[in-house]
């Protein structure tokens, strides 16, 4: 709980201020910000008070031991998401489950958000002269996450 605070506090400053927020996580870091996004939903009663973006990466959130541990499961999801990006690469063996959006789907028909997409990927990095495709740096610099970066940029009010 003091880790889901620690994403929960500042993302409903952000939401009160109306910022263009995009979230990017990591791992285990996307069940804690999934969580914190459950905990911010509870708390935010503004239907316009929305997260634009969030990417996951290398996440385990497509296993059904890790979803049926989630908070607001099974009963609801978190409704102030936009757009989740699921980057999966190839032997994560994280994400071995590379998709989401099938686990998720009910997000989308109860209209908890507007679209979820997953993007199969190669994760290029190593370390110690092996292939290391759980690597968060290689997902980071993916073309991939440049794109949706740039898309979350273009995206904003004023640009």
């Amino acid at each position: 709980s003091d880790l889901r605070a620690r994403l929960s506090t500042p993302l409903i400053q952000s939401l009160n201020r109306g910022d263009h927020i995009m979230v990017v996580s990591h791992c285990i870091g996307t069940v804690l910000a999934y969580d914190a996004f459950w905990d911010t939903s509870q708390q935010i009663n503004d239907t316009e008070q929305r997260v634009h973006t969030w990417v996951t990466l290398g996440s385990p959130l497509a296993d059904d031991d890790v979803r049926r541990r989630l908070n607001g499961q099974p009963a609801g999801f978190p409704n102030l998401l936009i757009n989740w990006f699921n980057l999966a690469a190839e032997d994560d063996p994280v994400c071995h489950d590379e998709t989401v959006a099938n686990d998720f789907k009910a997000m989308l028909k109860e209209r908890h958000i507007s679209r979820i997409q997953d993007y199969h990927v190669y994760n290029l990095s190593e370390r110690y002269g092996r292939s290391d495709p759980h690597d968060a740096l290689g997902y980071l610099c993916h073309p991939r996450m440049s794109g949706l970066l740039h898309d979350w940029i273009s995206a904003a009010p004023g640009t």
